[in-house]
């Protein structure tokens, strides 16, 4: 089986790549894990906010996975981004 070809994005100014957002007071990180609204079932993993330069569009990037296999890039409004909460770490009582 041969390797998968790795998309290489060219950055040429008109677009501007940021690697964090804020939702909700909380600051999701490249890499993390989020949710979209209307998307059932499936879980992004954060990329960038993409702005373009020349009409002041902005957009998420992010990567479907389903079932814990990436599948594709994706992109939405930023209105439509939800955050994942980490788990607590379980402490025993004695």
């Amino acid at each position: 089986m041969g390797r998968k070809k790795k998309i290489q994005v060219f950055d040429n100014g008109k677009y501007t790549k940021v690697g964090t957002i804020t939702i909700d007071g909380h600051v999701i990180e490249q890499g993390e894990m989020i949710k979209i609204k209307g998307e059932y079932g499936s879980r992004f993993k954060f990329m960038s906010v993409t702005k373009n330069n020349d009409n002041g569009l902005e957009w998420v990037d992010c990567v479907e996975y389903e079932k814990g296999f990436p599948r594709a890039m994706r992109s939405f409004d930023k209105e439509k981004v939800k955050r994942i909460p980490k788990r607590r770490k379980h402490v025993e009582r004695s």
